[in-house]
């Protein structure tokens, strides 16, 4: 009688502990992971990496209207920068345009949040830059190591959003 109670309180036990842990999991990947402290700031929609990056929340930062974080993954870190979208990208439409053109952009591609234009900016040494203007929102995210065209496909479709309060 004694082995059936300690069977069954080890099983009770470790059904609640792995309940627990895959509930805390679930719930960590539905939550947008910057602080709410600095999202409130935000006037403009953001976009946070999906659960499989890890967002250095501790650093993020929102200045003179701009939210800038880093996020990491598989060796590579990501520098992330966000603002609502000039009124000039509004006013003069090819300015967008030409603005991807002066950072030597070489590829777009499509994703479920707009059009994404893959820049190499003399500024960052022929590095790459990813560049969205997306529902009132310019974003820049500078890689630490090139990815793919497929990369930032699956980055983006993935991302999730912020909206402003």
């Amino acid at each position: 009688m004694t082995k059936r109670r300690l069977l069954i309180s080890s099983t009770v036990i470790f059904m609640i502990v792995a309940g627990s842990v895959a509930w805390s999991s679930f719930n960590r990947s539905a939550k947008p992971s910057l602080p709410l402290s600095i999202t409130q700031q935000a006037s403009f929609i953001g976009y946070v990496p999906s659960s499989d990056w890890i967002v250095d929340s501790p650093a993020a930062t929102y200045q003179n209207g701009v939210l800038t974080f880093t996020a990491y993954r598989n060796g590579n870190t990501l520098t992330i920068t966000e603002q609502a979208t000039p009124p000039i990208f509004n006013d003069v439409p090819q300015y967008f345009s030409t603005l991807t053109d002066r950072l030597n952009r070489y590829s777009t591609i499509g994703t479920a949040i707009g059009q994404v234009h893959l820049t190499k900016p003399k500024e960052l040494n022929g590095d790459q830059q990813a560049v969205l203007n997306s529902n009132g929102t310019l974003l820049f995210v500078h890689p630490k190591i090139g990815m793919s065209d497929d990369d930032w496909r699956r980055f983006f479709n993935s991302a999730q959003t912020i909206k402003p309060n």
